[in-house]
């Protein structure tokens, strides 16, 4: 059997709470860096059209 440290549970907590956030922030990431990529990709084929 395998000793389990007392902070465990704490750990535990928190991780689920950091996931929630974690999850959030990516999503947030996500979206902002599709729209990044979106707006760069539309501003090079406008050039690639202008010129």
């Amino acid at each position: 059997m395998k000793k389990r440290p007392k902070i465990l549970p704490v750990k535990i907590m928190h991780g689920s709470k950091n996931k929630k956030a974690a999850a959030a922030a990516a999503r947030d990431g996500l979206v902002m860096a599709s729209f990044e990529l979106g707006a760069r990709v539309s501003i090079s084929i406008a050039a690639s059209r202008s010129s």
